[in-house]
């Protein structure tokens, strides 16, 4: 998919007259439900009891790998506030290393889900931590939508079963470094939707012409048949990635992605 921006009609006189819409904003204000910490307690305890064995199988290689339990914490993390402390993890980087933080749960520092990433009690999981995976933090509509709610029961386990279905099924890392990259010749310019608007708004100003478009993996696998549609990719003055696919592709060569970058979202915020 691609986008040219140009000004024909459209005059700017200045910056000034641009005013962002929709602009990402904090979360905050929202308290735990009353019982939230009995639900934390039954449903950390449950699944404890269900992973026993995959919990203690961890445990033990922790051990015998690494000749620690658990991963100390830098010193640098014993200052910082606690919404911003890691739960406990298994040391070494083993699958279910994070299992550990059930055991925060059981204990009360930390709740299962929180209704922000600024709450009380830091969770494992939350609406916010849920976005920045998917890659679609700014999505101004889905943050609105929260403020206006009812946090309870309901929200808690719909946020729950969100997050471990997004866990599942795109299983992408944090990995640090927000450097361009390529993918079969095409350049993939890695940034934020904050960013990208400010360039749009730039483009606009200088009055050139240029040409965006949002690759996702279809695009990728249309490359090797296509061969006029690959080189008009690699033509595009700015190519951005959109979706999992493209993701997943960056993190096999080590790249993390900023944002997920797409149309559908990108319209209605410019």
């Amino acid at each position: 998919m691609a986008v040219k921006i140009e000004m024909s009609d459209v005059e700017l006189n200045g910056k000034e007259n641009i005013k962002p819409a929709n602009r990402p904003s904090d979360l905050k204000g929202f308290s735990e439900f009353k019982g939230q910490r009995l639900v934390d307690f039954l449903l950390a305890t449950v699944t404890i009891i269900i992973l026993s064995p995959l919990i203690l199988l961890c445990a033990m290689l922790s051990i015998l790998l690494t000749g620690r339990l658990l991963k100390q914490q830098d010193s640098a993390d014993s200052s910082t506030p606690a919404p911003q402390t890691p739960a406990a993890s298994f040391n070494g980087k083993l699958p279910g290393a994070g299992f550990a933080g059930l055991f925060n749960v059981m204990a009360g520092s930390r709740t299962l889900v929180a209704s922000s990433i600024e709450s009380g009690r830091p969770g494992l999981f939350s609406s916010d931590r849920l976005r920045q995976g998917l890659g679609v933090k700014y999505l101004e509509e889905d943050i609105q939508a929260q403020k206006g709610a009812q946090w309870g029961l309901s929200s808690y386990l719909q946020t729950l079963a969100k997050s471990m279905l997004a866990a599942f099924a795109s299983p992408v890392r944090d990995i640090k470094g927000g450097k361009d990259f390529h993918l079969f010749g095409v350049r993939i310019i890695n940034t934020d939707m904050s960013s990208l608007l400010d360039e749009c708004e730039e483009t606009l100003l200088t009055k050139n012409q240029t040409t965006i478009g949002f690759v996702n993996a279809d695009c990728m696998n249309k490359c090797f048949t296509d061969e006029q549609y690959h080189q008009t990719l690699r033509d595009t003055d700015r190519v951005y990635p959109d979706g999992i696919g493209v993701r997943l592709a960056a993190q096999m060569f080590g790249n993390g992605v900023e944002d997920n970058i797409n149309g559908t979202d990108l319209f209605p915020l410019l």
